[in-house]
């Protein structure tokens, strides 16, 4: 009863300081609306991925060195003919300049026909009979022009290591360009060149003004200008290409990024959609302006508190996770039209606005607050993710909720009692009124034991088939994007003609400089550069060890036999060494160090689906801890300065190790192992909070176990859909079906807080069950249906997981509608709980 008591003085003073509470709302959603247009939006690479995760502290130490995730892949494909012509190889080299000069570029990491480093190896005869080994470009600095200068490239490209298959593919009809970028220069895919300019001149202590006048004077004539974001500037580039024979394909994570920001203005017409629809259903059903504008006003000051929470943060918003916002925002309307429901009832008894407000405050502040508790708890869970993205949502999310604390709880009461009274109308029974009246006398009577064994099967169901649920990408290409979508159909064209839409590194590190002249760690590279490519999820692999053999036939005559690693590791570093001096500085950057201390294995996936990323990395540790690379002690320049750990007991020596996994394979993987780690923590962590909560506010076990009921079974049934869907759980699904399991529990609670009080009015069950069915849950089957059917637009966004998005959130506002409205009506009836007759008025 102090609780109760505590309630009630709260809510006195709130309305009778009611002008100076709404003051005091509005002046605190001014200052957090200023700090919220400092909010910008980005999407660093890194932030969507596990910080402490072993494959993420790989790419982090490499990426500078051997590449990042921020990889295009653009190929020319030609419909009559090959590409080995004047015209086609005359676009490839356009391309190729125009790309060296975007901003952010990692020049290391462009490679195509027409870049120096693609070079071929032979012997040259001398004078005296003598040969030279030598190395040259295959189409450098000149395109070929003659029929004699074309079959030359083509015998080159045929004979030159692994060009035929990944720069040119095998039926000669598509030529592939590939350009990376650093991450630092690709924080948001809507900036404009100059401001990556700008951004990454400052970082560097530079004049930006510089730096944009040399760049502007570099890329005249170029179809491109400094006002184009990266994805407008490579789309400008690439369409030069195009004709009636040639068609350009593009992927990789800047353009699927680029692509997302260029087509956010539907995104914007679909929620402005949605938003127009609510406000329609709305007026529809109040026939009241009060029950459109403090709806949409409650919706808006949580959202300028939650956005300006992030300005204070000085943290950024990433649009990725768009639909999480959303769906708080659609609880906050939720909230707000239980509120306004009851308020409407409790002035037509009452015929006082303030009393009416009072009495609105007390009665639905316990079913209110304690439903955004569970709902904020819930999302705030998802920070025990080590996934920065995840952890800022984490906050951000469960401060957005409990702003409706503020927004809904506070702020309704007292704007409703200073708005005119409503026009009492005499009510008439509707369809939804007789719909129901009948729920309430279905629980109660013979059909209550139907809905209970329904129920037992619908558990078991979801239990059995949310197995099927697969961590990770289940399609290849975008999950983000329909299969339809020009990204996706770039991504299977991509796939067809080069078997390679994803790249995953193998990092060798060395523990001494010249540790990769070892002949036993470039026989290990290879063994298991062959190991990965016998997997069909493997197209093929790259490194270092490729190219020596190649040298190594070279230096003996061009004899076929001698095509291997030498065993005399003088010999391997002799070759080596003849290698990097027949090259440019920097032409084998993406392979190995100058030092020749560490090197990077690059394995090439026909995609990036979970399962496909499991089994390449099952088989690469497999690989691993099988063959370690220890040599003995004479391999070693100078023991003093080999690190203790890699000192063996018997005087042999670890000369370098492996380590996983670079590239955005690399990151992928690790996302899915941390994201497979932390599912079952979540739900666990999640029940297990909706359980004390609802305990601990109604003082019984038994109260914790019948509001788990509906939760489970909206979690395991929205699970089985998901692997029914092929939806993944990822970075994007995890923070939604977490805060789902809030939205599980939140429609019971106010039934059942409504059957509390009624019962403690009449102290009978009969009247107490069908009073809160029609009552609080008119306004359940409300929300529900509004949310629904507001989400209809979704299935029309150019989103894949918008739109699948939107399926899940309306199916599980059925199941949780279903619950609060008929399973837990029913249980609590049947039951009959001391929780709920624990304040009936004598």
């Amino acid at each position: 009863m102090k609780n109760l008591h505590l309630i009630e003085r709260s809510g006195k003073f709130f309305l009778k300081y009611r002008y100076a509470t709404l003051v005091a709302i509005l002046l605190l959603t001014a200052v957090f609306g200023w700090l919220a247009t400092r909010v910008v939006l980005k999407t660093p690479t890194i932030e969507l991925f596990p910080k402490n995760h072993e494959f993420v502290k790989t790419y982090v130490d490499y990426e500078t060195t051997f590449g990042g995730a921020n990889v295009c892949l653009i190929a020319l494909e030609v419909k009559d003919g090959d590409v080995f012509n004047t015209a086609t190889l005359t676009k490839i080299k356009d391309i190729t300049k125009a790309l060296e000069l975007l901003p952010a570029v990692n020049n290391y990491q462009v490679l195509s026909l027409s870049q120096r480093k693609i070079k071929k190896t032979f012997l040259q005869e001398e004078a005296g009979g003598l040969a030279r080994h030598r190395s040259e470009p295959v189409m450098w600095p000149d395109i070929p022009t003659t029929p004699e200068e074309i079959a030359r490239l083509k015998r080159d490209v045929y004979t030159t290591g692994r060009l035929h298959g990944t720069m040119v593919s095998l039926d000669d009809k598509a030529a592939l360009i590939v350009a990376g970028f650093f991450d630092r220069g690709l924080e948001s895919p809507g900036e404009t060149l100059r401001q990556i300019v700008e951004r990454i001149a400052k970082s560097e202590d530079r004049n930006p003004a510089d730096d944009v006048k040399n760049l502007e004077t570099a890329i005249v004539g170029l179809p491109f200008t400094l006002n184009d974001t990266l994805f407008e500037a490579v789309q400008k580039i690439t369409k030069q290409a195009e004709d009636g024979n040639t068609k350009v394909h593009m992927i990789g994570r800047p353009i699927l990024l680029g692509y997302i920001q260029s087509r956010f203005p539907q995104l914007y017409k679909l929620f402005g959609l949605t938003v127009f629809s609510i406000i329609f259903i709305l007026a529809l059903y109040f026939r009241d302006l009060r029950g459109v504008t403090v709806p949409l006003a409650t919706m808006v000051i949580s959202a300028v508190l939650s956005l300006g929470l992030l300005g204070l943060l000085n943290w950024h918003f990433n649009p990725l996770v768009i639909v999480v916002p959303f769906v708080i925002s659609a609880r906050a309307l939720s909230h707000s039209v239980q509120l306004i429901e009851r308020y409407m009832e409790e002035y037509e008894a009452r015929r006082d606005r303030v009393a009416a407000a009072e009495a609105t405050y007390v009665g639905l502040f316990k079913p209110g607050v304690l439903s955004l508790v569970i709902d904020a708890a819930s999302l705030f869970i998802v920070i025990i993710t080590p996934i920065p993205l995840m952890e800022r949502l984490a906050i951000m999310g469960s401060f957005w909720v409990m702003s409706i604390v503020i927004s809904n709880v506070i702020f309704n009461p007292v704007i409703l009692s200073i708005m005119p009274a409503p026009k009492l109308k005499e009510k008439k029974a509707n369809w939804l009124d007789h719909l129901l009246a009948g729920i309430g006398a279905m629980v109660q009577g013979k059909a209550r034991w139907p809905i209970l064994g329904v129920t037992g099967v619908l558990f078991v169901i979801g239990f059995i088939f949310a197995r099927n649920l697969v961590f990770g990408d289940m399609y290849p290409g975008s999950p983000m994007l329909w299969p339809s979508s020009p990204y996706n159909q770039d991504t299977q064209r991509i796939g067809e003609k080069f078997g390679n839409t994803e790249s995953l590194s193998v990092i060798l590190e060395g523990e001494l400089k010249n540790a990769i002249k070892s002949p036993q760690v470039l026989r290990t590279m290879e063994g298991l550069q062959r190991h990965l490519e016998k997997l069909p999820e493997v197209h093929s692999t790259n490194s270092i060890a490729d190219l020596l053999p190649e040298i190594t036939r070279i230096m003996h005559g061009d004899n076929p036999k001698w095509e291997l690693v030498p065993d005399d590791p003088r010999e391997a570093g002799l070759y080596l060494e003849i290698l990097f001096a027949g090259v440019e500085p920097g032409d084998l950057a993406r392979f190995v160090t100058n030092d020749f201390k560490d090197a990077n294995i690059s394995v090439n996936m026909l995609d990036h689906k979970g399962d496909s990323l499991r089994k390449v990395v099952a088989a690469a540790k497999e690989y691993i801890a099988g063959h370690p690379m220890i040599v003995g002690a004479e391999e070693v320049d100078d023991m003093a300065l080999v690190p203790e750990e890699a000192k063996k007991p018997d005087g042999k020596v670890e000369v370098a190790r492996f380590r996983l996994a670079g590239n955005y394979g690399g990151l992928l993987a690790a996302i899915n192992e941390t994201i497979f780690m932390s599912e079952a923590k979540v739900t666990i962590l999640a029940f297990g909070m909706v359980f004390l909560t609802v305990m601990l506010v109604y003082r019984s076990v038994l109260a914790g176990l019948l509001f788990l009921l509906p939760t489970a079974i909206s979690n395991y049934l929205t699970y089985a859909l998901m692997g029914a869907l092929g939806i993944g759980l990822d970075v994007n699904t995890l923070p939604v079906v977490s805060l789902g399991v809030g939205l599980g529990v939140d429609y019971g609670l106010y039934v059942i807080g409504r059957m509390e009080e009624e019962y403690a009015i009449s102290g009978d069950w009969g009247i107490a069950t069908t009073r809160a069915i029609t009552t609080a849950g008119k306004a359940v089957f409300f929300t529900a249906t509004t949310m629904v059917l507001g989400m209809i637009f979704w299935a029309f966004s150019f989103l894949r997981f918008q739109a699948e998005m939107g399926l899940l959130l309306a199916f599980w506002m059925v199941i949780s509608m279903l619950g609060g409205l008929i399973l837990l009506p029913t249980i609590v009836y049947l039951i009959k709980p001391k929780f709920v007759t624990r304040f009936r008025q004598v």
